[in-house]
């Protein structure tokens, strides 16, 4: 499972972002071997449409099959329900990705 997880900063210790569409990175997951990468997200100045693009990017040009998030829109919701990903929603903010990869039980990859 690619979990496509929103972050602050481009680093473990980063927070998850207080929003998904507009975070500055995102940390890409493969729980099953602890891969991990941060990548920029390219969307999130965008003045519209921000959500579709992204998900549409994370889905076919990362290969993501898991959305983690905080917050998340509407429209990215109901797009991953459609695409059948799996959506998991934090209800604590100011986790860190490394606070989640051990909650999840994942040792990093990178």
């Amino acid at each position: 499972m690619k979990i496509a997880i929103p972050i602050d900063n481009k680093n473990i210790r980063s927070t998850v972002s207080d929003t998904f569409a507009r975070s500055n990175f995102f940390a890409l997951l493969d729980k099953e071997n602890g891969d991990l990468q941060m990548v920029e997200n390219p969307f999130k100045d965008m003045n519209k449409g921000v959500g579709v693009k992204l998900f549409e990017w994370l889905v076919v040009t990362q290969n993501v099959d898991a959305l983690l998030a905080f917050e998340m829109g509407y429209k990215v919701q109901q797009m991953a329900n459609d695409a059948n990903l799996q959506i998991i929603i934090v209800n604590e903010q100011n986790k860190t990705l490394e606070e989640l990869m051990n909650f999840m039980g994942v040792e990093p990859n990178f």
